[in-house]
């Protein structure tokens, strides 16, 4: 008698039962073992017992690990190549960009100053040092410094390195000084103008030229024999006496040039023309034809 009384002043206690039993009988009996409902308690109301989760599929250690390693391999063998692609893709752009504002800024310099033959700039000329490297002459150093003068006056550029004895020429062993440090001038979109020639005298058509790099500042880099080579990130554009040109190519001249890399500056025309550096990716490419690898 005293036993009934507990038992149904627990279920009374615990809104008839419901949780009680519940979390009772799910500890003691499998959820598989248990009726979907419980016969009605002291007043009549029933209550249902909730079966346990099924046991859900996943993947194993093991399996999550393979999967990984094999991302790791494929992002390995692909993202170098989509960094290049991207890389080659700016360099298109910033050559492009340049080629426009610096022919826009020649123009307005030639509105206010003439053609170039009228700057009165003299032809560069290198002289033989005793140690064997070679270096512009005084005279030529005035006019290529002259030359950025008029220039910087209509162009938005970060800054501007002057050409000196220090920095320009090559060294005893034949290497280009812009091997070695940054001179010229820092255009606002960090392409530099680092290298320039004229030929003012000779200025019927063609004044001279000069090099950009996209990048760095350097146009040059030695290579282990020691020898410089022009890196791609450079270009050569031409100085004419009414407009800013660039060299044209045979076939035999872009082949060697531009696939073979004896000198990338010379690329500047194919990059303009035809948007991209695909001469560096495969070898039958054609100035007159195929434009782009497969």
């Amino acid at each position: 008698m005293f036993t009934t009384k507990i038992i149904n002043r627990v279920l009374t206690k615990t809104n008839s039962g419901n949780d009680l039993v519940t979390q009772s009988l799910n500890h003691l009996v499998p959820s598989e073992m248990l009726p979907v409902s419980c016969p009605p308690l002291e007043g009549g109301q029933e209550f249902s017992i909730p079966r346990r989760g099924r046991k859900r599929a996943a993947f194993t250690l093991a399996e999550v690990l393979i999967t990984l390693a094999i991302i790791g391999v494929v992002a390995a063998l692909t993202i170098p190549t989509l960094v290049q692609k991207y890389k080659e893709r700016e360099t298109v752009t910033r050559v492009k960009e340049f080629y426009s504002v610096f022919s826009q800024a020649y123009q307005l310099a030639i509105l206010e100053h003439g053609t170039f033959d009228q700057w009165n700039l003299g032809n560069t000329v290198r002289i033989d040092n005793e140690d064997g490297s070679t270096s512009l002459d005084e005279n030529s150093l005035n006019n290529v410094n002259k030359f950025f003068d008029i220039m910087k006056k209509y162009l938005k550029y970060d800054s501007y390195i002057a050409f000196d004895s220090s920095n320009s020429g090559t060294d005893a062993n034949g290497v280009s000084m812009s091997a070695y440090g940054k001179r010229g001038l820092l255009l606002a979109n960090g392409t530099w103008i680092t290298a320039i020639s004229l030929t003012s005298s000779e200025c019927s058509y063609l004044c001279g030229d000069f090099y950009i790099t996209t990048d760095t500042g350097f146009s040059t880099e030695q290579r282990e024999d020691g020898k410089s080579y022009t890196r791609p990130q450079t270009f050569v554009f031409t100085i004419l006496k009414d407009r800013i040109g660039m060299y044209k190519l045979t076939q035999a001249q872009f082949e060697d040039a531009c696939i073979q890399g004896n000198d990338y500056s010379r690329c500047t025309e194919w990059v303009i023309k035809n948007g991209n550096m695909d001469y560096l990716h495969c070898d039958d490419l054609e100035i007159d034809g195929k434009n782009k690898c497969d």
